[in-house]
């Protein structure tokens, strides 16, 4: 199922999304209990924007999925995760340059 809400992010619309969700949360049987325990967070645009911004991609902070993808797009992948290259006197012989492992707060 696709659920859609487009409304303005103005406090007296709070009452449309807490109608929406519980029809969802109905259509899902989602428990009372469990619904309760959800938290439903609204950013302010410029929150959102600063927030996404600051996010890495999945390779970013999963390297080791870069093995899963297909050789064939593994140049392609690279460039959603920062590298850092081998360095030359290394002893370990190098393909591709090893990714830099992003945490996430």
């Amino acid at each position: 199922m696709k659920y859609n809400l487009s409304i303005k992010t103005e406090k007296q619309n709070l009452q449309k999304v807490r109608v929406f969700l519980e029809k969802i949360f109905k259509d899902l049987h989602v428990s009372d209990i469990e619904a309760n325990q959800l938290i439903l967070v609204v950013d302010e645009p410029a929150e959102y924007e600063k927030w996404k911004k600051e996010q890495k991609s999945l390779l970013a902070s999963k390297p080791e999925f870069l093995e899963k993808v297909p050789a064939s797009l593994q140049a392609k992948a690279m460039k959603y995760f920062p590298t850092e290259a081998v360095a030359p006197d290394s002893t370990t012989a190098s393909a591709v340059t090893t990714p830099t492992v992003a945490k996430l707060r």
